[in-house]
């Protein structure tokens, strides 16, 4: 909820813009091409990740795309802005830190892989 304005991620491919209070819809912002599971809003842009590798930024008042950012071989599952640096992390495995003010990539960090255990019982929070 932002602004008294709601935002939802679909199936469809698209985000929907509703007013809280009335539940109108008054905004779609389209452009991906597979299902988008993740999204934040920082200062009126509007990132989304999404199943087709892709994350997009949206002017969030006109829904205009502003920037596609691509290099994942694999659905984008989390954005996280930070100050000009957009973090995308992907089912690919890798997380690239990208310059949001231009169209530009940044550093490709692959995480290592965790080893092995013998344990037949692990905690996720020993892999992370």
């Amino acid at each position: 909820l932002v602004n008294r304005l709601l935002f939802s991620a679909s199936c469809d491919h698209t985000v929907r813009c509703w007013v809280a209070e009335i539940g109108d819809c008054t905004r779609i912002y389209k452009g991906h091409t597979h299902t988008i599971g993740c999204m934040v809003i920082v200062n009126g842009v509007l990132i989304t990740g999404s199943g087709d590798c892709t994350a997009r930024a949206y002017d969030a008042k006109s829904g205009a795309c502003k920037r596609i950012f691509k290099g994942h071989r694999g659905a984008v599952n989390a954005v996280v802005m930070r100050g000009t640096k957009l973090y995308t992390a992907s089912f690919d495995g890798s997380i690239r830190i990208w310059d949001a003010s231009k169209l530009k990539e940044g550093e490709d960090i692959v995480p290592e892989q965790p080893k092995a255990s013998g344990s037949t019982g692990s905690n996720l929070k020993d892999v992370v």
